[in-house]
């Protein structure tokens, strides 16, 4: 049985569909809170590791200066002892004790010696007589024969015996004789054991580390201990372009000595051509964060699922309660004997279709149906028989009607409407006919009947309402002319006039009768 009913607000808010598009935005929005999380966690574990590297870093570049500084101070010490008039005049015992201060003494730092201009060593902090030892191919020899401008040098890594003993870089300044020529270098070892104490304490995970560069590229300390790489040079690497386009900040990347890719810290040391870095690798600063977001992942996911579940489980009965009340609503609008709309299904549809004709100017046909001789019948065959009859009639005339607009009811005992909407007198007319005619047809025997089967009269009525007017106005008329159908002999369909000799108009086109 066609009907336009609409769906009540309270029905769309509910709908499924919406229920499952919000279900679906509610799961995107835990997880881009989720992503949110997570991506401020990373950037706290990045900020964090930061901050570490940055405070180590200066902490440890404080005390190389602090200690390199001091061994300067000592080799000026002793260029500023050797340019004082007569003190060649002096025994060595008298001369070291006036030349080598050890106010300035460090651990690690080993002894200061003076060479002349060959690189023969010719003062020795500790001996009376130097051992004969040749500098001259030394690079922190070199610099200063070839530079008079070189300041203090701090030499490449080395061994003060080719393959054995502990590693060690020399500190160095040039010595000019009186008319500025060069006349030799002082210098002091330090050994590398030096940094290795100063950073033994110092975690930096797993495969962090901490390396100390000279401005060229030159590494001269890699922590943990790593020998391999003293003395290797990144030259031309990006890593070292960005050590040296500031004088602190922060890279990450991976490595030019392991390809391991790290977040460092690096710094230049004031007054010194040694570059500090404090690296972590990546994985160990994200190794906290890794767990976090699992932990994240793994509950929001399980968040998800049960939010989906649950709205997978209202869509179903939310579903199951639509379909029951629409069932409600089509039994509460239906007839039960007949299947036909009931007489309250009738009277909401007139209503509307009324208002809808008014507001467009369009005609409103009715129909109202009227079973012929019926109380006979339930007489002679008695009530069971004529609820077989209604059930029969009612389905002429739902196959007598086409469109989804139409509606066909039950008005109350044996009697039936059909409402038309957009549909002139003469469409009506040959719908009438065609239900008329196939209410006949079926043959249903009817011995109370003078044609012996049973029939219908039918009655219409077509008006372009009017908002002033009332839908009873209708109803009246194509009841007037269903009772003056059955005073004319029954059996037969008359309207409120007759109907004109014209082709239906478009508002409906009847079927063949």
């Amino acid at each position: 049985m066609p009907d336009r009913e609409s769906s009540s607000p309270a029905a769309i808010s509910l709908s499924p569909q919406r229920l499952t598009c919000a279900s679906l935005a509610l799961v995107g929005l835990i997880c881009l809170l989720c992503i949110g999380v997570l991506i401020s966690a990373y950037r706290d574990a990045q900020r964090n590791t930061e901050k570490s590297t940055r405070n180590l870093s200066i902490v440890v570049a404080r005390d190389i200066e602090r200690n390199l500084e001091l061994s300067d101070l000592q080799l000026q010490s002793v260029i500023d002892g050797l340019h004082q008039p007569g003190i060649d005049q002096y025994p060595d015992s008298v001369r070291r004790m006036i030349l080598f201060n050890r106010s300035y003494a460090i651990k690690y730092l080993g002894d200061t010696r003076v060479t002349n201009a060959a690189g023969e060593v010719i003062l020795d902090e500790n001996l009376t007589a130097p051992a004969h030892i040749d500098l001259a191919q030394r690079d922190f020899f070199t610099v200063h024969q070839h530079d008079a401008k070189a300041g203090l040098y701090i030499s490449k890594p080395f061994q003060a015996q080719p393959g054995a003993g502990p590693y060690e870089i020399a500190l160095s300044r040039r010595l000019n004789a009186a008319d500025g020529s060069f006349a030799g270098v002082v210098f002091s070892t330090l050994r590398l054991d030096y940094f290795y104490q100063l950073l033994q304490d110092i975690n930096v995970g797993g495969k962090g580390h901490v390396v100390l560069y000279l401005t060229d590229g030159t590494i001269l300390m890699e922590y943990p201990t790593n020998t391999a790489t003293l003395g290797h040079n990144i030259r031309g690497s990006k890593l070292l372009q960005t050590l040296g386009a500031t004088d602190d900040g922060f890279v990450t990347g991976p490595s030019p000595l392991d390809n391991v890719t790290r977040l460092r810290a690096f710094r230049h040391l004031d007054h010194l051509p040694l570059i500090l870095t404090v690296g972590v690798s990546v994985d160990d600063m994200l190794l906290a964060w890794r767990e976090k977001a699992w932990v994240i992942v793994i509950y929001t996911s399980l968040l998800g699922v049960a939010t989906v579940l649950l709205s997978f489980l209202l869509v179903r009965e939310l579903r199951r309660r639509q379909e029951l009340e629409s069932e409600l609503l089509r039994l509460a609008r239906t007839d039960s004997l007949t299947q036909l709309g009931n007489r309250r299904l009738f009277d909401e549809s007139l209503k509307r279709e009324w208002e809808r004709a008014a507001r467009l100017r369009k005609p409103l046909s009715l129909m109202m149906l009227d079973i012929d001789w019926f109380k006979k019948y339930n007489d002679l065959y008695g009530h069971p028989a004529g609820d077989v009859a209604l059930r029969a009639v009612a389905v002429c005339i739902a196959e007598g009607i086409h469109r989804p607009t139409d509606i066909c009811a039950r008005y109350g005992g044996e009697e039936f409407t059909v409402v038309l909407p957009e549909t002139n007198l003469s469409g009506t007319f040959h719908v009438a006919e065609k239900i008329r005619k196939a209410v006949e047809k079926m043959g249903l025997i009817h011995e109370g009947s003078a044609l012996k089967v049973v029939t219908v009269s039918i009655g219409l009525a077509t008006v372009i309402p009017r908002q002033q007017d009332d839908a009873q106005t209708l109803i009246d008329a194509a009841d007037e002319a269903m009772y003056r159908a059955k005073q004319a002999g029954r059996n037969r369909v008359l309207a409120q006039q007759k109907p004109p000799d014209e082709k239906p108009v478009p508002g409906y086109v009847s079927m063949p009768l």
